[in-house]
């Protein structure tokens, strides 16, 4: 990636010669941090590490990284830690973070969103771009005003649908299960492996029914005691749900990092 920051003119220690100081290894003149063995140009400009890239390093750590965002989800249930007697000690708030990274041999620079500090999914830019925009289209449709077109109302629910709910509510549905919902916006994720029903005997050749793409869902719902509707993540058998600020917290995050990577 070509650096595009303004050299600055530094005075080379102890002699008066002059020599530019462009970004180099983390972000450091190439005097104090020269590149390392296997990096063959200057970090990216995003890359903020602090720790210079070395030449020891294995070869899966060749990593740029860009600037986290953090934001905490509200809707889910924190991490909490209590001492013997009960008392709690600890409470740790559910998170997700977006960055950039790119491994030293990578054409381009990707997004991982990391889910919690465990699970962490990998988009290209122009994907991340595609979950922005949804981001913002989903986030749109809940503020938008209006009702589902004319439909049965079970006895438990006493205002209409809003407009995107696509859900078919019963007359028997639980409590749990008294919510409105929006179809999935399916992102494919190129980065990430697809999954297999089962596994293959050696030599055997699965059909294509057998094996589930990486598809990242993501859709609105909101209960029907609720006031404002949730942006929910789901990603293999995990679901993750954001508030409508938390989901325009993040889809402007992300169109940070691209205008970074770009």
């Amino acid at each position: 990636m070509t650096v595009t920051e303004a050299p600055e003119t530094v005075a080379q220690a102890g002699g008066s010669a002059q020599f530019p100081a462009i970004p180099g290894n983390a972000g450091h003149p190439l005097d104090e941090a020269p590149l390392p063995f296997w990096q063959g140009e200057p970090c990216p400009s995003w890359c903020v590490m602090t720790v210079p890239h070395e030449d020891e390093a294995d070869y899966d750590d060749r990593l740029h990284m860009g600037a986290g965002h953090h934001i905490d989800l509200t809707l889910e249930e924190p991490h909490t830690f209590r001492a013997a007697d009960g008392r709690l000690m600890e409470c740790d708030p559910r998170h997700l973070v977006a960055g950039l990274w790119q491994h030293y041999r990578d054409r381009d620079p990707y997004l991982t969103l990391i889910l919690d500090g465990g699970l962490d999914i990998d988009f290209t830019l122009t994907e991340a771009a595609g979950l922005a925009a949804v981001l913002a289209d989903l986030t749109r449709q809940a503020g938008e005003a209006g009702e589902a077109p004319d439909r049965a109302r079970p006895w438990w629910l006493d205002r209409p649908c809003p407009a995107w709910c696509t859900a078919a509510h019963k007359d028997a549905d639980v409590t749990d299960d008294r919510f409105h919902a929006g179809d999935y916006r399916q992102l494919l994720l190129t980065m990430e492996g697809a999954e297999a029903a089962a596994e293959p005997c050696p030599g055997e050749v699965l059909p294509e029914a057998a094996v589930t793409l990486p598809y990242f869902g993501v859709r609105l719902e909101q209960g029907y005691r609720e006031r404002e509707a949730r942006v929910i993540f789901a990603w293999r058998d995990e679901y993750t749900a954001l508030t409508l600020a938390e989901a325009g917290e993040l889809a402007a995050a992300v169109n940070d990092l691209l205008d970074s990577a770009r």
